[in-house]
Parts: C-alpha cells; structure tokens; sequence
C-alpha cells in the first residue's frame, strides 16, 4: 500500500520533518461519511489533543484547501508543506531536500495502536488492512 493511500486512510498522524530546523506533525481524518478528509497539524505540547485545524485535504487532486474555518494562510509554512508533501508522494516521487515522514505507532486508517511488527512496518493493522 502507497503512502499516499495510507495517509487518507482515515486516522493517519504522521511528521514530515528534515532532520535540522523544521518539523510539523499533521494528522487526516476522514469523515463519517468518507466524503471528506480534514487536516490537523499539531500546535501545542499535547500530541494527542492540541491539534488545528488547518483544511480539507482533496484527494482528486492531491492538495489541501483552506476553509473559512481553517487559522492558516496559503503562505504559511504548514499549508506549504503538506501540499508540497501530498504531490510528491502522488507522483511516487522520492522526498527531497533531506525531508522525511516519521509515522505514528497507530494504524493509520482506525487509529488503533500496532503492535505487530510487520503491522508496524505497513502502517496499517491486518483488520483494516483487508477493508481497503
């Protein structure tokens, strides 16, 4: 499975880093309906609720939009990155610049912990896994 399936999977968080100075933790959700995949990015201290919400992530066209609701800007360093990360990964291009993503130990579509090694390795549990 792509990376780019995984992170629309449904609870994908994950950290595009580049090793030095930067660094943003963002989490997908997607929406009851599956219609609709809001994007997070991790603003304070706790890694489990301290999250904003940054926009609508569109996967026909492998970019986040920004939304009324949304407390970033289009030149903000966080909506930059993802989109430039979302396009990469679509286009199954390796990262550049030294940027890598670190993901969660939860699977990325229920957001369950994962225990199993090769689970760990896929990102994702065999239960959900047999559901995408």
């Amino acid at each position: 499975m792509k990376d780019y399936e995984i992170m629309t999977a449904g609870k994908a968080t994950f950290t595009l880093t580049n090793g030095v100075d930067r660094r943003w933790t963002y989490r997908i959700s997607k929406s009851k309906d599956g219609k609709a995949h809001f994007v997070s990015i991790l603003t304070g201290a706790d890694n489990t609720s301290d999250y904003t919400y940054l926009g609508l992530f569109k996967p026909e066209n492998a970019s986040v939009m920004l939304t009324k609701a949304s407390q970033f800007k289009p030149e903000s360093h966080p909506y930059r990155a993802i989109n430039w990360l979302m396009k990469e990964l679509q286009a199954e291009r390796p990262l550049t610049h030294n940027f890598t993503v670190m993901w969660s130990d939860s699977c990325q579509r229920c957001g369950r912990e994962l225990t199993v090694p090769s689970s760990i390795d896929n990102r994702i549990g065999p239960e959900c896994a047999k559901k995408m």
